[in-house]
């Protein structure tokens, strides 16, 4: 067996099979051992196992490589695209489902014998009658064959016991119904936007002035594409595609990167260039706050910082890393970026704007993932994922994984950017649009090439 079983587990080999400790069926298939699947119910065959180190603390690794959280695994959805994650079937209507996906029958509940790693089987409720003291039942109670059956109002969930109403906190759910700040109350939460930011309704926020603007290049030139007119404003001809753009709103400057090597500086129809030799640029970000831009050279594997006034540029990363896509968050100086690691690996990194505390919030072997984007108002990174046809989400901080699953039937897209409640992306036909809640309402905005997409408002 290739994993390796803690000494202290006492064992039993019979033919190839693990003897499970205390729990059903008994013995397992000696390679049903470590494999993120809870054979036994007493999840014995999963104890003691070694990281997989093909993924982070937290996740499930499937068939085809793929990490996804470990709450996913058997939760009705194909989270894995390969449906490795659900394979552990479906229970009937009548049955109960332990934690890592073992199925009781009707009678192995409440029949005194702990069959869930979590005594979900054996709630406080067995054996007990609606019509003595509601059945021990917090909230509502309905009498079943084995006992009393709990149920909780809106905004909240049975404890682990069976019997008591718990509070469910919206806002730490993985993809919370606010879209900047959300406050948790008992059964209920409320929001509260951003400055500069409205509340409409009783979750969304929108920009005051209610325009948005994407940078981007069309036909050779660089402008803005003004969504409300659906007017390309020209601002600089170059002559041919940008392999990367940026804007420093604050300053009314744009910057552009060709495949000369070079990268240019416009403002007010003034352009010129600021560094040579920058071949393999994949990525190019401006730091708001100071001005400053970052880029990414795929050809030297390494990340830079340059002063806006062409003066000089330094390194911020070049060891041991392969970046892709860019992006930064500076009112919280963050670096983020995409990165090809050894073998197949492929993760989503985060840094100091310095390059110092480096780590990996997400591993995106397999997923095939492109057009990193940050939505800055909600602290949330987005990017395609092509294998999964999907547009996945984390928080800056890598928690709340979240994935807009099959959002991409079509065919594939190529720029992704995020304002509001909307999705903005390309494809080989144009411009497009679909509603956070609504993936499925596609809008078709205008038939055009956009190879670069930059959210402004």
């Amino acid at each position: 067996m290739s994993n390796a079983i803690h000494q202290a587990m006492v064992v039993q080999w019979l033919g190839g099979q693990f003897a499970c400790m205390t729990g059903a069926p008994g013995c397992v298939s000696s390679s049903a051992v470590c494999d993120g699947q809870h054979q036994c119910s007493d999840g014995s065959d999963e104890l003691n196992c070694p990281e997989d180190q093909g993924c982070l603390q937290g996740d499930w690794r499937c068939r085809n490589k793929i990490c996804i959280p470990k709450d996913q695994y058997c939760n009705g959805a194909n989270d894995c695209v390969d449906n490795s994650d659900e394979t552990c079937g479906r229970c009937g209507p009548t049955a109960v489902r332990c934690p890592g996906g073992l199925c009781l029958t009707e009678d192995e509940r409440c029949d005194g014998k702990l069959h869930c790693s979590d005594g979900s089987d054996e709630p406080s409720t067995c054996g007990r009658t609606c019509s003595v003291e509601n059945g021990g039942c917090s909230h509502s109670c309905v009498d079943q064959p084995w006992g009393a059956l709990c149920s909780c109002p809106k905004g909240h969930r049975l404890s682990a016991h069976g019997a008591a109403c718990q509070d469910v906190d919206e806002c730490s759910l993985p993809y919370g119904p606010c879209m900047h700040f959300c406050v948790n109350t008992p059964g209920s939460f409320y929001c509260h936007c951003r400055d500069g930011f409205q509340l409409q309704g009783t979750t969304d926020c929108y920009a005051k002035g209610n325009y948005t603007k994407f940078l981007t290049a069309k036909k050779g030139t660089i402008g803005f594409l003004n969504l409300k007119t659906l007017r390309f404003e020209a601002l600089q001809s170059v002559g041919y595609d940008p392999l990367a753009l940026a804007f420093d709103l604050s300053r009314s400057s744009f910057y552009w990167a060709d495949d000369q090597g070079n990268i240019y500086k416009a403002k007010e129809q003034q352009s010129r260039i600021l560094y040579h030799g920058q071949y393999g640029v994949r990525s190019l970000v401006c730091d708001w706050l100071t001005g400053q831009l970052y880029w990414t050279n795929q050809k030297t594997r390494s990340i830079h910082v340059g002063a806006a006034d062409g003066s000089g540029f330094s390194t911020v990363l070049a060891k041991n890393i392969d970046p892709l896509e860019l992006v930064l968050l500076p009112i919280e100086s963050f670096l983020f970026w995409i990165n090809k690691g050894p073998g197949d690996k492929v993760t989503l990194e985060r840094s100091g704007m310095d390059g110092l505390k480096q780590e990996s919030l997400v591993v995106l072997t397999a997923q095939s993932p492109r057009s990193l984007t940050l939505d800055v108002t909600a602290r949330r990174l987005y990017w395609i994922s092509d294998f999964k046809k999907s547009i996945e989400t984390v928080r800056v901080d890598g928690s709340g994984r979240y994935s807009f699953r099959e959002f991409f039937q079509r065919r594939p897209a190529q720029s992704l950017a995020v304002f509001e409640r909307w999705f903005y992306w390309t494809d080989e036909k144009g411009l497009w649009r679909s509603p956070q809640d609504r993936p499925n309402q596609n809008n078709f905005i205008q038939r055009t090439t956009l190879p670069v997409l930059e959210a402004y408002h």
